[in-house]
């Protein structure tokens, strides 16, 4: 009689410790780069089964900005999204806070973006971009702001003296090698990519030289799901973070995932440096991204970085 009592008082206990997810069916986007493989890892490893999570990634969810309003819309429960598209989001009267983790820049250079330049250009620095056509994803972009905040950091000249072009990025190399840009601001492994044909040389590391460790990619979700699924969220970050902890210490394994989220030759993979993460976020370094949006000139309105961050981190 005793143990059986035990036995129930221990279910009870173990039910009071672990609350279920609110929603268990999560769809989020997540473009297939290797920064990004954390996502996969935790689907591929158990880890959101663990936790009670049953997840669908959108591979094919236009990334940045133009997943926001898939986010309020209800289509999207989560996605990854640099920390100035959400912050324009915001500024435009949307309710979008970040949730770790996150992708980040390096600390020390090579970077994981960079700024490149054919390698007989007499562009020797970033002053000689005065009048230059350099080439980002999208203009407002998380590249575009820092290859702006390099170029008046490093060259010392003001970025409206350069002329920014919409490209791509899988596609960026072409038009930098027959001479229709004059540079281009690329991350891996475009930028591997690129200096692997010999043609092209490094500039700079934007990122490293402005903000080294930068959080460039959290993830995003709608204020008003979150709040209502606090149980699901923290289920999120639990398998995410078991998955960066297994990427960390399992190396090889990690690549294995990389290729198969990235569909990417598994070459290509081990010549490319293993991305940062962070599991939690700092409000002083989203805050210095505001600054820098200030300062370029596409803040218009005070924003709180702690704000931003769910659950006031």
């Amino acid at each position: 009689m005793f143990s059986r009592l035990m036995l129930a008082l221990a279910a009870v206990f173990s039910c009071a410790a672990y609350a279920a997810p609110e929603t268990a069916k999560l769809r989020i986007a997540a473009i297939p780069i290797a920064g990004f493989t954390p996502l996969y890892a935790a689907d591929q490893l158990g880890y959101f089964k663990q936790e009670g999570l049953e997840v669908t990634i959108d591979r094919g969810a236009a990334g940045g900005a133009q997943t926001l309003p898939l986010l309020v819309q209800g289509t999207l429960q989560l996605a990854v999204t640099p920390v100035v598209s959400v912050a324009l989001a915001n500024q435009q009267g949307f309710d979008i806070r970040l949730v770790p983790p996150s992708l980040d820049g390096k600390r020390t250079a090579p970077g994981q973006t960079a700024q490149i330049v054919l390698a007989d250009s007499p562009i020797k620095s970033p002053a000689d971009l005065k009048g230059k056509r350099v080439a980002v994803n999208v203009i407002n972009s998380v590249n575009w702001l820092y290859d702006r905040a390099f170029i008046r950091q490093v060259g010392k000249i003001d970025p409206a003296l350069v002329q920014y072009a919409e490209v791509p990025f899988p596609s960026m190399i072409d038009p930098l090698l027959r001479g229709a840009v004059d540079a281009i601001n690329v991350p891996q492994p475009f930028h591997h990519i690129a200096l692997a044909t010999g043609k092209v040389r490094v500039l700079g590391y934007p990122f490293v030289a402005v903000q080294p460790g930068l959080h460039i990619a959290p993830y995003a979700g709608n204020a008003s799901w979150l709040k209502a699924n606090p149980n699901t969220v923290k289920a999120f970050e639990n398998a995410m973070r078991k998955a960066i902890e297994y990427m960390r210490s399992h190396p090889a394994e990690a690549r294995k995932l990389i290729a198969g989220f990235t569909r990417a030759k598994p070459e290509m993979v081990e010549a490319v440096p293993m991305d940062d993460w962070s599991t939690t976020l700092s409000a002083a370094d989203v805050e210095k991204t505001l600054q820098i949006m200030k300062q370029e000139g596409v803040l218009k309105k005070p924003l709180s970085a702690k704000d931003m961050l769910y659950g006031a981190r």
